[in-house]
């Protein structure tokens, strides 16, 4: 959903398994609210099938019993709605980093600008490093 920031489009996705779930199983939003541990009236209900309020994990377990559905089936597919896991530097590169810290400014340039032609790969330098 283009346009629309990551949370708000989460929301959106779990709110429409929400309703899909709650039809499938015969409650209309007003009992679906009442039903819950602490009861909510139907328009929260239909925030939350709107996207506009977001879920709590704890709410979702809860929806999830009622509903007699996994927690999974609310989570299903999210994943392409994530952002590409960036990998975590390892040990090695943080020791590397770590030096290169500690070298002038101008050294530092100089020496990304030495890797960068090692490596083949056009990347911009700023003029401060």
């Amino acid at each position: 959903m283009p346009g629309i920031p990551p949370q708000q489009e989460i929301s959106v996705y779990i709110g429409h398994k929400l309703r899909s779930a709650r039809k499938l199983r015969g409650y209309n939003q007003a009992d679906f609210g009442k039903a819950l541990a602490t009861p909510v009236s139907f328009q929260q209900i239909q925030k939350y099938e709107k996207g506009t309020s977001h879920v709590s994990v704890a709410r979702l377990v809860e929806f999830s019993k009622i509903l007699e559905l996994p927690l999974s089936y609310f989570l299903e597919d999210l994943e392409s709605l994530l952002p590409e896991p960036k990998s975590l530097p390892q040990k090695d590169e943080l020791a590397l980093l770590e030096v290169y810290r500690k070298f002038d400014p101008l050294i530092r340039e100089e020496l990304s600008k030495f890797i960068i032609r090692l490596s083949n790969i056009p990347i911009p330098l700023s003029k401060t490093a």
